[in-house]
């Protein structure tokens, strides 16, 4: 300072600057600040390395394009061969390597030399050695391994140029075989040609359902308007191609098309039939959108399709489907339903143990009981063990006889049923068969076995009747049912020929107090000459009743007064007895001049008939010969 000038002196500030607490705290947040930021990059660096390295390691060894590897016949693998060195190898250590033979070809022209060829003369004390490149040895073709074959794109010229060929020959497997190729080119001009094919009514079915099935192979929305176009045709083969063709449709938006708009709002109901028919095959299917169509939907026949489909399933889909179907008003619709939900396994136990609690219907409560035990699953059979505390016999004997048919066991308590189901290790176990199990129920007509505790007989006294003596055995059948019933069971009974006659008009009457008068009654039947069969309204009066189970025996004889015939009939019963829920059982006698009936079975639109009025009521149909001498 001293040798300071006193110019620069007087430059120099009065006072030393002073550092502030904020000033310094404020560099130290910035020191905080960049370390943090060092140590995140000195991190971040350092793991991507170690990254790179260990895929650099774990790579596989990639074979270099060097020319002096080649690849063993086997394995892929590259075998490094030791390059050809420039230098000649010395005398000394020269081996002779064995020449190829040389064949020599004769000339052509014997006469013809060829010219001399001049030879040059090589040092004595040097030897050549002729290095030759190393040959490609060819990969050995594996016996297992399939040629490939090239093949050239199918063109259409091509294809119309065979399919005119067998027009021409009238070739009709030719001209399918062209079809079908279209199918596989889908191009415009193919799908066009197909839209045109499929819609002309001159050409023969078979080429039409061929090209209905070649554009579902295209699966456009182009393609899926004409397949439905051919779905609205009056031909049955060709609606059931045009529900085939769909099934082959694998275009999402067509699909999506379908579900949206043809299932839900098309104003042809066999257009929306086909697409309800080929749902059993669309994946994904949403539920929201089936369930939606569903709704909208007025057809029972597109509603019967819809659960049909969803049966084939057997998804989760296909039960949300099912449970919203069973909520539907048609009773055939709701039974259909009941009967597909035993084909899901345990997955539609719930299900089907509730609809057997809430469901008012008797029949459809009979079938979900019968649905549950069809499941052959533990959990099926033990949620049916709970219906055998309930009050109603008829619920009780459904259970026992579908737990005797599982298993050949009989036990009198559930926990007995229960404790025995849980420790099979399999179930069902081994079946036995039908004629070995004995069901101890209520009462038996023939090997029909009740648990019931209301019956109503209704007996066929019309002119056949009697003359065939169907009469007698039904009066002989009848009065021994009665007399082996429990007393509990209430009876009544109605004859009909012409007439309907029943034995009380009070209605079903305990059978403790009709055993002495009822068989009055019916003999008194056969003194009546009665030449009608109204069999329609004698079923009707019987259901009125209200009964658990009507047994009919009949000869199937009916007047043609109401309906034309006895398919008529069974559809008009079965209607008015959807309501009430009786069962039908239904026994047969057929007259015959045979002497061996053994293995003779019935068979004609009568017993037709007749069958399916019993199956549409969850009855059993037998029958009886009756000798007939001349």
């Amino acid at each position: 300072m001293l040798s300071t000038p006193r110019r620069v002196l007087s430059r120099l500030p009065e006072r030393r600057p002073s550092l502030s607490f904020n000033s310094v705290l404020s560099a130290y947040r910035r020191r905080l600040r960049l370390m943090r930021v060092v140590r995140r990059v000195v991190g971040w660096t350092s793991a991507a390395a170690a990254v790179l390295i260990a895929v650099i390691l774990l790579l596989p060894e990639t074979s270099s394009p060097s020319p002096h590897r080649k690849a063993t016949p086997r394995r892929n693998v590259a075998v490094k061969i030791p390059a050809p060195s420039r230098r000649l190898s010395e005398p000394r250590t020269a081996k002779k390597q064995p020449q190829p033979k040389v064949v020599k070809q004769q000339p052509k022209h014997p006469t013809h030399k060829p010219p001399p060829q001049k030879k040059h003369a090589e040092p004595p004390h040097e030897q050549v050695v002729k290095v030759e490149p190393p040959r490609r040895e060819r990969h050995p073709v594996s016996v297992c391994s399939t040629p490939v074959v090239e093949r050239t794109p199918l063109l259409f010229e091509d294809v119309i140029a065979q399919f005119n060929k067998a027009r021409q020959e009238n070739d009709t497997g030719g001209q399918a075989e062209a079809v079908r190729t279209m199918g596989r080119i889908g191009t415009p001009q193919a799908e066009a040609f197909l839209c045109r094919l499929a819609l002309d009514e001159h050409e023969t079915a078979e080429l039409r359902v061929e090209a209905t099935l070649a554009l579902g192979e295209i699966g456009t929305r182009k393609a899926a308007e004409t397949i439905l176009a051919v779905a609205r045709s009056d031909k049955g083969r060709l609606s059931v191609a045009a529900a085939d063709a769909l099934v082959r449709i694998r275009v999402a938006q067509t699909l999506r098309w379908l579900l949206t708009h043809v299932l839900p709002k098309s104003r042809h109901e066999a257009e929306r039939l086909a697409v309800a028919r080929s749902l059993c095959c669309i994946n994904p299917l949403p539920a929201r959108k089936v369930i939606y169509a569903v709704k909208q939907e007025q057809s029972a026949a597109v509603k019967l399709a819809v659960a049909f489909s969803m049966a084939k399933r057997r998804d989760k889909v296909a039960l949300q489907v099912l449970q919203e179907l069973v909520k539907d008003g048609n009773f055939n619709i709701r039974r259909a339903c009941v009967e597909l939900l035993g084909m899901f396994g345990k997955n539609a136990v719930k299900v089907l143990s509730r609809i057997a609690r809430s469901e008012s219907n008797p029949l459809l409560r009979e079938l979900a009981l019968k649905s549950l035990l069809a499941t052959d699953t533990k959990e099926g059979a033990l949620a049916a063990l709970k219906f055998l505390k309930s009050s109603d016999r008829r619920t009780y004997g459904v259970v026992l006889k579908g737990l005797i048919d599982l298993t050949g066991k009989r036990f009198t308590t559930e926990r007995a049923w229960r404790r025995y189901i849980k420790r099979l290790p399999t179930f069902p176990p081994e079946k036995k068969r039908k004629t070995d199990i004995v069901y101890n129920a209520d009462f038996s007509i023939w090997d029909i076995p009740f648990w019931s505790r209301s019956v109503v007989f209704v007996v066929d006294c019309s002119t056949t009747a009697r003359r065939i003596k169907a009469l007698n055995s039904a009066i002989d059948i009848v009065m021994q049912t009665v007399r082996n019933m429990p007393d509990y069971v209430r009876v009544n009974v109605v004859c009909y020929g012409s007439t309907l006659l029943t034995y009380s008009h009070k209605g079903l009457v305990p059978v403790a107090k009709v055993r002495r008068g009822l068989e009055r009654f019916l003999k008194a039947q056969l003194a009546r000459n009665i030449p009608g069969a109204d069999l329609y309204n004698a079923l009707i009066t019987a259901i009125k009743l209200a009964p658990d189970d009507i047994v009919l025996l009949t000869t199937g004889v009916t007047s043609r007064q109401c309906f034309g015939n006895l398919s008529s009939l069974v559809d008009a019963v079965s209607s008015a007895n959807q309501k009430v829920g009786c069962r039908i059982h239904i026994l047969a006698f057929f007259a015959t001049n045979r002497k061996n009936t053994e293995n003779l079975i019935p068979c004609g639109e009568t017993v037709e008939a007749l069958k399916r009025l019993a199956m549409l009521n969850l009855g059993q149909f037998r029958y009886r010969w009756l000798k007939q001498t001349n």
